[in-house]
């Protein structure tokens, strides 16, 4: 009896120590944005982000971007610090501006898989939804 409790115990611990540890699966992933609050982005545009070791980087369809993230189980902030500001017409300006006024209100990792990860906030849980990017 008291064998099955101490075991009963560190299984106890061991379960809460884990699931309170942060996980990272978005490190070492780079994805293409297939849609904005449910609007598909156009074939001729292509805009991207790769997750790597706390930092984020990709093209918003016209500009580089990258700053960090910080990731907590399905908690996610970004903070934009860099981009480069070339003059963007046509269908990757608009891409451009739709994704750069959402990526900062982000603050959920909706659902992850292999081949599709999808972010969101309070208002919409599928603010942008990406497809995996292999190499």
């Amino acid at each position: 009896m008291v064998n099955r409790l101490i075991l009963w115990l560190i299984c106890l611990v061991t379960m809460v120590a884990c699931s309170s540890a942060p996980s990272n699966t978005l490190n070492g992933t780079t994805w293409q944005l297939r849609s904005i609050d449910g609007t598909p982005i156009p074939t001729d545009v292509t805009a991207t982000i790769v997750f790597v070791d706390g930092q984020f980087s990709g093209n918003s369809g016209c500009n580089s971007y990258g700053g960090t993230y910080a990731l907590d189980n399905a908690a996610i902030a970004f903070t934009l610090n860099q981009m480069t500001m070339m003059a963007c017409i046509g269908a990757g300006g608009d891409v451009e501006q739709q994704y750069m006024t959402v990526l900062p209100q982000i603050t959920t990792v909706v659902a992850q898989t292999d081949t599709q990860l999808t972010l969101g906030n309070t208002q919409n849980a599928h603010r942008l939804v990406f497809a995996r990017v292999t190499p």
